[in-house]
Formats: C-alpha cells, structure tokens, sequence
C-alpha cells in the first residue's frame, strides 16, 4: 500500500489485505482536508470471503458492539462479496454514512429460530437508511422466495415479496420445533402448496 499527503489531504490506499480468510482488496482511505473544523474519513474497498468470518469480523467492529442481537441471532454461511463505502465523521455529531453492496452467490441465511433461507442469491444494497433489494431468489419455508425493491420515496422504501410455501415443510417445521397445540389430524392433513 502507500501514504500520500497532498497539500490538506491524506491518502491511505492498501492493495491487499487480510482477517483470517477475509480479503480486503482495493482499500482506499482519505481525509478530504486535515485543517477542516470537522474531519471525515472515506474509505472505499472490496471485501469477500466466507459470511461466517465476516460476522466475526462484524461482531468485533462498532456496528456489532452496538447492535449485539445483530451477532447473536444472524448466522451466514457462502461466500460474499461486499463492495462496502463509508464516510465515518471524526469530529461532530455526523453519523457515519455506509454504501454495502453485496452479491450473494447461493448462500444460506438464518435469523434466530426463524428457518433459514437457502441458496440465497441476488444483490442487497445497505446505506443507513434501508436496504434495496435487486433479484434476490432464495428457498424458503420449503417453497420458492423472491423479493426486490419496489417503487419508494426517501422515508419509505417498500419491497415485493412473493413466494410459496409447502405443506410438507410446515408438518415437519411444526413436529419437529414448535411446542404446540397443533392437532395431528389437521397436519397429516394438509398437502400442496400456498402461494403469498
């Protein structure tokens, strides 16, 4: 990599680096001006590897300190990629702006108790306000999952979110992880698909 300062400007760009099995590629960091009131930092780079040393790398920074339940309940597995953008305020009270595109490639997924999504595949962009969603395919509840970005304003985002789900999948869902009430006559009864 190389430092450079040019007149109030710093440049910090790294070629390559590493966190376990995480490469970070393409980092390039910088200070617009070091004699401003309020300094920001921009850094832009690539990182890829396995989701789960991605969490561990998430678990330790800022953002996992902050948001525990983030670490604790998501679990990912696959490879990622993640073209990640952040202008992180030095001074001042400023949030940190982020810009994560991720390209997911088959991976699966999991939210606490909630059944994981498999084969998980499309593009997620993540900024601080909400998520945009390009083509993301994925199996769910035993069915097919779908969801993208629909037409939104700048408070609201709304997503189309459409899918099936088996019967098969919730009589084995319901034996096997619910503590319920659920009468085995109506389970051994359902059969085929509901569209959502």
């Amino acid at each position: 990599g190389s430092i450079n300062m040019k007149q109030a400007t710093l440049n910090v760009d790294i070629d390559q680096a590493r966190y376990k099995n995480v490469v970070l590629s393409e980092v390039k960091s910088q200070i617009p001006n070091l004699s401003a009131k309020n300094l920001t930092l921009n850094i832009h780079g690539v990182v890829s590897g396995e989701g789960s040393e991605m969490m561990e790398y998430i678990a330790a920074s800022p953002a996992g300190v902050q948001n525990p339940n983030l670490v604790k309940k998501l679990f990912v597995n696959g490879p990622l990629t993640v073209d990640l953008g952040l202008s992180i305020p030095l001074s001042g009270d400023v949030e940190t702006k982020v810009d994560a595109k991720l390209d997911l490639p088959g991976n699966t997924v999991k939210w606490g108790d909630i059944p994981p999504f498999e084969n998980l595949k499309g593009k997620v962009r993540i900024t601080e306000t909400n998520p945009e969603f390009e083509d993301i395919t994925a199996n769910f509840l035993g069915g097919a999952f779908n969801v993208s970005s629909a037409n939104s304003t700048s408070e609201n985002r709304n997503f189309k979110v459409s899918g099936d789900i088996s019967a098969q999948f919730i009589k084995s869902y319901v034996g096997k992880n619910l503590h319920s009430k659920v009468n085995p006559a109506l389970l051994n009864a359902m059969s085929g698909s509901a569209n959502y």
